[in-house]
C-alpha cells in the first residue's frame, strides 16, 4: 500500500469502519491513524488488505441491491385516489351550521 492510501478499517477505540492515513511501514507492518479519532494502530499487511477487500465488496453489494431497487416497479398504486375530508369542508348540499 502507498503512504497517500487512505484505507478502510475497524478501529479499536471509536469501534467505527473510518478511513485511516497510512503513517509508515516496516516490512509488512503498518503503523495507521485513524481520521475520526487519531488512535494509532499496527496492522499486518495482509490484515489491512484484506479488510479493504471486504469493505469493497461489501459496498459493491449494497450498490447493486439498491440498483436493482430502482428497476423494480413501485409498491405504490398510483391509479389510486384518497380524497380527504377536513372537519371544516362540508358535504356538498349540506345546509350551512348556523
Amino acid at each position: 500500500m502507498e503512504l497517500t492510501e487512505r484505507p478502510v478499517y475497524l478501529c479499536p477505540i471509536c469501534r467505527l469502519e473510518t478511513l485511516h492515513k497510512i503513517m509508515g511501514h516496516l516490512d509488512a507492518r503498518y503503523g495507521i491513524c485513524c481520521t475520526n479519532c487519531g488512535n494509532g494502530s499496527l496492522v499486518g499487511e495482509a490484515e489491512l488488505h484484506l479488510y479493504q477487500l471486504q469493505w469493497e465488496e461489501e459496498l459493491q453489494s449494497i450498490i447493486r441491491e439498491l440498483g436493482s431497487a430502482v428497476d423494480r416497479p413501485s409498491m405504490i398504486d398510483r391509479s389510486a385516489t384518497a380524497t380527504v375530508m377536513l372537519s371544516t369542508d362540508r358535504i356538498p348540499g349540506e345546509k350551512k351550521p348556523r
